[in-house]
């Protein structure tokens, strides 16, 4: 029961830390950050649409936080870095609703 509810505290943890990194991506790239907030699929931000540039930025920095988290803590607690690495390579996925899905359109609008 003590691993479930650690692992669930480290979980909601690192959730919270990804959504921080694009709330303050978007605050440092000039973009108004709306709402933050959590539903049925998790947590996430409303904030104004930047330029694509500015949105691949904002859509990148959670699952990087998330990475970076991950290499800092595997040799000295490998459960955490394993939870980061696990929400920063998924988001980074294209996968619907994912930061990844996000990042292609951003870039996409690039091309246009």
């Amino acid at each position: 029961m003590e691993f479930a509810k650690a692992f669930l505290a480290e979980s909601l943890f690192s959730l919270a830390v990804h959504e921080l990194g694009h709330v303050v991506a978007a605050l440092m790239l000039g973009l108004r950050v709306k709402r933050v907030g959590m539903n049925f699929y998790g947590p996430y931000i409303i904030r104004e649409t930047g330029t694509p540039m500015q949105d691949a930025i904002v859509c990148a920095v959670g699952p990087t936080v998330n990475l970076v988290i991950a290499a800092a803590t595997c040799t000295t607690y490998p459960a955490f870095g394993l939870i980061n690495l696990v929400l920063g390579v998924s988001n980074f996925l294209p996968l619907p609703k994912s930061d990844g899905t996000r990042m292609l359109r951003a870039l996409a609008r690039l091309r246009h």
